[in-house]
């Protein structure tokens, strides 16, 4: 019956992540870029909720800009996916430039 308890909760917790992905996106006025959602969904369940939950209780002043808000929500999102371990951290990132530069070499063999 253990199973049956941790499948509810994962299909709870997915609803609610699924949900405030929603929220995110109606306070941004504009959906998730797609390398961003893609780095929040590598992270575990509880850290998306988590850092989807920062960012609607985040302090982003109202008085500022809908395009100054929107960029600072994003930005909010991406260092805490970041810091958390999100896939595109910044060695990552440097290390498949590495492998994508050293495959994109000339296969031909020497004279």
């Amino acid at each position: 019956v253990h199973g049956g308890e941790d499948t509810t909760e994962s299909a709870w917790l997915q609803s609610q992540v699924d949900r405030l992905v929603g929220e995110v996106q109606r306070l941004a006025c504009a959906p998730f870029a797609a390398p961003l959602h893609s780095e929040l969904l590598s992270l575990p369940l509880d850290d998306q909720q988590d850092v989807l939950l920062g960012a609607v209780g985040s302090d982003i002043p109202n008085g500022e800009s809908r395009d100054v808000r929107t960029k600072k929500l994003w930005k909010c999102i991406g260092d805490e996916v970041r810091a958390r371990g999100g896939w595109h951290t910044d060695a990552v990132s440097k290390r498949g430039k590495a492998r994508l530069r050293s495959r994109s070499r000339s296969r031909s063999p020497s004279l």
